[in-house]
């Protein structure tokens, strides 16, 4: 018959035995590479189990799982000295409902972010690893954001969805794929950036913060990209709507400079549809809720 030992895993990672702290680095890889699923029947109040010969040993957690991220070194999170999952920074999520990613009250913070784990799902980090990721998390409407800093200053925003996303919004990433300039994780020099589709109100919204390298005059964004990010916009407005099309014809009006290195918010709308022509209207907003250009687009749907 197996012998039987009771183990926990808290919220900081640490593996306890009788209230011992394990801390061997050969014994943790040795513990972790073996955790699986308990479905031995026995225990269930043990969800996880890490069998050793003729041993059989239960674990519980007092967290999100049994694994909890220990540090991020070379893009890699690991959870045992020698144990590590590949970082993904467009997989993160934060634990809970919807609600509690507002920015309100409650558990507004990343306290409850989590990421990918070989075992239980989704892992989370130890405090101390929480705090260093939150340096690049910002907010992004009603979600965050995780700013992956690059060295050619090309930027990638990571949109952070609840684990339980609201129903109400269709979040649009760059695809890998994709080689479109504004939208397009395959395009090394363009801004991937991501869009959310609101489908109460029709409404596709992203959040950008212009770069030097977008400059026209040393401190505003050129006219151009301006221009990009309307036309980006409106075509994410469309396609919430299930529809796809070329831009057929941009009219911006430019109403006041775009500063660099200011957040702006992106929004669009679809105004009607006549057959095939679509018929759109964009807006770019400083944070103070100030219109700083206008466009209308028409896009003709293939």
């Amino acid at each position: 018959m197996a012998r039987e030992y009771f183990y926990t895993i808290d919220q900081q990672g640490r593996l306890l035995h009788d209230a011992t702290e394990l801390s061997d680095p050969g014994f943790l890889d040795f513990f972790y590479t073996r955790l699986k699923p308990n479905d031995t029947g026995l225990h269930p109040e043990f969800p996880f189990l890490s069998p050793c010969g003729g041993e059989l040993n239960f674990v519980r957690t007092t967290g999100q799982g049994p694994i909890v991220f220990q540090k991020k070194q070379d893009g890699r999170l690991y959870y045992a000295p020698g144990l590590s999952v590949v970082f993904e920074p467009g997989k993160l999520r934060i634990a809970g409902k919807p609600g509690a990613t507002t920015g309100s009250t409650g558990t507004s913070s990343v306290d409850a972010l989590i990421h990918p784990a070989p075992v239980g799902t989704w892992g989370s980090f130890r405090k101390d690893v929480t705090l260093e990721l939150g340096q690049a998390i910002e907010s992004f409407g009603p979600y965050f954001a995780y700013r992956e800093v690059r060295e050619d200053s090309r930027d990638r925003l990571h949109v952070i969805e609840p684990l339980e996303s609201d129903p109400n919004i269709d979040v649009f990433r760059p695809e890998a794929e994709a080689v479109c300039f504004g939208c397009g994780a395959g395009n090394n020099p363009g801004i991937a950036l991501p869009f959310l589709f609101f489908k109460d109100s029709g409404e596709a919204r992203s959040w950008f913060t212009p770069p030097i390298w977008m400059a026209g005059h040393p401190q505003f964004m050129h006219g151009g990209f301006i221009s990009l990010l309307l036309d980006e916009v409106m075509a994410k407005a469309l396609r919430g709507h299930g529809l796809k099309g070329f831009t057929a014809n941009l009219n911006v009006d430019f109403k006041s400079p775009c500063k660099i290195g200011t957040v702006l918010e992106l929004k669009a709308v679809m105004v009607r549809q006549e057959r095939r022509k679509i018929f759109l209207q964009g807006e770019i907003l400083n944070d103070q809720g100030a219109v700083l250009a206008r466009s209308e687009g028409l896009f003709v749907v293939t």
